[in-house]
């Protein structure tokens, strides 16, 4: 499973987070001008066209910068969206 959030600062409190492996992306974060202080925040939706070999199309919560999808294409556990690669910001897997 890979998704995309905002963790809630209390996540260390649970023994599980997520199961399998879950990335956090700087670029999600810069998306909303402020975040929850005590639970965590889904921003993520995503759909494989078909084959998960393909983009997916992801749609985060609209804003005032933003209200549509993006496609993502993923090489080496590297996002790339719009043709320019992001960096991850945290990352967690089992």
């Amino acid at each position: 499973m890979i998704c995309s959030g905002i963790v809630s600062p209390n996540y260390k409190q649970g023994n599980r987070f997520f199961d399998g492996a879950c990335k956090f992306f700087f670029v999600k974060l810069m998306e909303f001008n402020k975040f929850p202080k005590s639970q965590a925040f889904m921003i993520n939706l995503k759909s494989y066209a078909g084959d998960p070999v393909l983009p997916f199309i992801e749609c985060a919560i609209p804003s005032e910068e933003s209200d549509g999808c993006k496609i993502s294409d993923w090489s080496a556990n590297i996002p790339q969206i719009d043709g320019q690669n992001e960096r991850v910001f945290l990352e967690f897997s089992e």
